[in-house]
């Protein structure tokens, strides 16, 4: 078996209001949909859809995935990507 490298370099901003540079952010990726991923209370508490708000306010579609688990198991991935395939196809009509 051959090995194998993923890299992906993050960006971490910290500090009062950074949440509102998400939407910034995204664009500086060409990003066009979102799917944000987080868990039942994050999801519950209103602060996702805060992020949605914001995102969306940047001219970014999204939509919200509020089923993820620690440490997830590939059942909790393939939930995340059916609600991205029954949300997408919104979001793809919704120009």
């Amino acid at each position: 078996m051959s090995t194998t490298e993923y890299f992906m370099p993050t960006i971490n901003l910290f500090g009062p209001g950074s949440v509102n540079e998400v939407g910034n952010r995204i664009k500086m990726l060409s990003g066009k949909k979102v799917l944000i991923v987080t868990d039942a209370f994050l999801g519950k508490s209103g602060m996702a859809d805060n992020v949605k708000k914001i995102i969306e306010d940047a001219g970014i579609k999204a939509v919200i995935f509020d089923g993820a688990q620690p440490n997830p198991t590939d059942l909790n991935v393939q939930a995340g990507l059916s609600v991205l395939d029954r949300k997408s196809t919104r979001l793809n009509s919704s120009h």
